[in-house]
């Protein structure tokens, strides 16, 4: 069984080929992403991640209690 590695805040979690394939949905309506785009996008995504586990936290604590 293959464990998960561990997330850190600012490590990047899509492959190239995830960046190249959303570059090429996002391309479909005649619009390409720029890299400040796809940085933002990627930000974003991990100050979700980064809030989604601190509540996944806060809930095991208050269950714990």
């Amino acid at each position: 069984m293959k464990l998960l590695t561990p997330w850190k805040p600012g490590n990047q979690l899509l492959t190239s080929f995830d960046i190249k394939l959303g570059r090429l949905a996002f391309s479909v309506r005649n619009r390409p992403c720029t890299d400040a785009e796809i940085k933002h996008s990627c930000d974003t995504a991990d100050r979700l991640i980064l809030l989604m586990m601190r509540q996944d936290q806060n809930e095991r604590k208050t269950d714990e209690s």
